[in-house]
């Protein structure tokens, strides 16, 4: 995996104001109480989805690690897929994620 250039993970879903759908997204070094600051987002609320878009953003490390390894190991046992539609699909999806794409 090419050298990745966001804040490692994991990155922990903290609710703001549930009843207003506000969530913030931190990262591992975020810590209330010596006040080191690593926030990652903000999901401002009014929308239904909010938490569902909090909860999502939270798990971008993870899902990023995860699609690479997959993307990996497909390549190496599975000569059909490189090159197919879901290669491209998910190469495209970690180049938009690393910024590879632009």
């Amino acid at each position: 995996m090419s050298e990745l250039k966001h804040t490692e993970g994991p990155w922990t879903l903290r609710p703001l104001n549930k009843e207003l759908g506000e969530y913030e997204i931190v990262g591992p070094h975020h810590n209330d109480d010596t006040g080191e600051s690593e926030y990652i987002a903000i999901v401002c609320g009014g929308l239904p989805e909010s938490e569902a878009n909090a909860r999502l953003i939270a798990a971008a490390t993870e899902l990023l690690e995860g699609l690479w390894e997959t993307h990996a190991a497909l390549c190496l046992g599975s000569p059909e897929y490189v090159g197919s539609g879901l290669w491209r699909r998910n190469r495209a999806a970690i180049a938009k994620a690393t910024g590879e794409d632009g």
